[in-house]
């Protein structure tokens, strides 16, 4: 019976032995992950806050090295974090129990402050309770969130300062919908969820469709040559728009047909009426409506071209309005417009349109 108690006690400390050697493995084991893990880890007591272990990517994104911390009785004397900051930290992961990618500013010795996602878990280390963490750097990410933030506010400022109306077109149901400067070219009231889409062949004018659709083929067939066409748009108080559309196909099949193409519309009504009223005073008269001295010269040179093609003949009628100055010095230069007009609208009654 003593040989066997004696063979037991044996086997116990065998056992402990290697429950030891297997806790120092595993020590070992996990000291090597740790040590060699690219982003910044640490371990600090729960209890005091001071740092039990850091590894070296933590040293290197905080530029404190690992003596320094170790030694350090105030992790807030080290300067990385605002008390502020690091009570909000310590109190969201006492609250929870654990932490998982919490933003928080930090500040690396001598560099400027920078962004990190900080994860923190319980566990024991040499026999206390610790807070295991870790920090993921996003200080690009977001510098590069900002950016887009900012270019997205601008692009946005600019749209409204010029005016510009967004539309999106599917190009499989030719349904098209459009934002608020888009829906007010029309004379839409806002966006109304009950409403069903508008399709593209009736926004457009029907002289203008052909148009339209010329323009979406070249686009579609082209892809490097953007959708820019100016259309006329259907307003619901009878009128139109003038709109220059830019466009370009954001999404295709499979087989490369397209999906949806986004665009703006720019209003170029004025634009197009000053063109018209410009058009009509350089060969119109202003005040009767008549043809003026460029047309007839234009006129002239086509009757001319085509009376020697034909080898007929050609007149030219002259008609001088007699007695017309003393009207204008009796009774104005106002009562004298009035009977030109009146002269000009019992011309064109006489003759033919052509």
């Amino acid at each position: 019976g003593q040989v066997r108690r004696v063979r037991g006690v044996i086997r116990d400390i065998d056992e402990a032995r290697r429950s030891r050697d297997r806790l120092q493995e595993s020590e070992e084991r996990f000291s090597r992950i740790f040590q060699a893990i690219p982003d910044p880890m640490g371990i600090c007591s729960k209890s005091t806050g001071r740092y039990l272990e850091v590894n070296p990517a933590w040293e290197q994104a905080t530029g404190i090295s690992r003596h320094e911390a170790l030694q350090d009785t105030s992790p807030q004397g080290l300067g990385l974090y605002t008390q502020a900051d690091r009570d909000a930290l310590l109190g969201m992961a006492n609250a929870q129990g654990v932490l998982s990618a919490y933003e928080v500013d930090f500040t690396p010795r001598g560099q400027p402050t920078r962004t990190g996602l900080q994860s923190m878990q319980t566990i024991e280390f040499d026999g206390q309770a610790c807070w295991l963490f870790g920090i993921k750097d996003i200080t690009e990410r977001k510098q590069a969130e900002r950016l887009v933030q900012e270019r997205e506010a601008l692009l946005s400022l600019t749209i409204e300062a010029a005016a510009l109306a967004l539309w999106d077109l599917n190009m499989q149901t030719g349904e098209v919908v459009g934002d608020r400067q888009w829906r007010e070219l029309r004379g839409l009231p806002p966006a109304d969820p009950g409403l069903p889409p508008e399709r593209w062949g009736e926004v457009v004018h029907p002289d203008d469709r052909t148009l339209a659709f010329a323009a979406l083929d070249r686009h579609q067939n082209h892809p490097d040559q953007p959708f820019d066409v100016t259309l006329r748009l259907q307003h619901v108080d009878g009128n139109v728009r003038w709109v220059r559309n830019l466009g370009r196909v954001i999404a295709r099949q499979a087989d490369g047909r397209p999906l949806r193409m986004v665009g703006v519309g720019l209003d170029v009504t004025r634009q197009r009426e000053q063109e018209a009223q410009l058009q009509k005073l350089a060969h119109f008269d202003a005040l009767t409506g008549l043809p003026n001295r460029v047309q007839l010269a234009q006129a002239l040179e086509s009757a001319m071209h085509e009376a020697r093609q034909s080898g007929q003949l050609l007149a030219v009628l002259y008609l001088d309005l007699d007695g017309f100055k003393p009207v204008n010095d009796t009774l104005g230069h106002g009562v004298g417009d009035q009977l030109l007009v009146e002269i000009a609208r019992r011309l064109q009654g006489a003759i033919r349109a052509q």
